[in-house]
């Protein structure tokens, strides 16, 4: 009984997983582009998370289960061929959905520090006075003498 409750928990984890995939492949497709769709990245970013809660959910049901069957990965105690199988391929799901979770990651801060250096750009030439207080133009100059006529 308890065995097939943690088979339905594993498969439903997977599933989970699975269906997170293509949610990150989009993530990445969004994050690689010139120009984010922010809109677009709030849609994808609000699934992920709606995912990863579920994940999470099932994830501490799982673990309350094994503590109450006194087990633990891979399983192999169980002597259930189908348990074990399943924890495998949310094994190496989970190291691939975790790693393409990362790469996102890098490519998000690479558009939050392109964006944060575009920034510190335009605040300093604000800060720079472009017009005198008579209304014209003040010119820089990097040397020599200024002539005026």
């Amino acid at each position: 009984m308890l065995a097939s409750q943690l088979h339905k928990l594993l498969d439903d984890i997977y599933f989970y997983m699975k269906n997170l995939e293509p949610v990150l492949e989009k993530e990445q497709y969004i994050l690689s582009q010139g120009k984010i769709d922010g809109s677009m990245l709030q849609g994808v970013t609000q699934q992920k998370e709606m995912m990863l809660a579920s994940i999470i959910s099932l994830n501490k049901r799982r673990i309350a289960l094994q503590e109450e069957m006194g087990v633990s990965e891979p399983f192999n105690e169980l002597n259930n061929y189908a348990i074990s199988n399943l924890w495998e391929h949310i094994s190496a799901l989970s190291t691939k959905i975790a790693q393409q979770n990362m790469n996102n990651g890098f490519l998000l801060q690479y558009h939050i520090n392109y964006a944060s250096d575009a920034l510190s750009v335009l605040e300093a030439e604000a800060g720079t006075p472009v017009y005198g207080p008579d209304g014209q133009s003040i010119s820089k100059l990097t040397g020599g003498t200024k002539f005026e006529v």
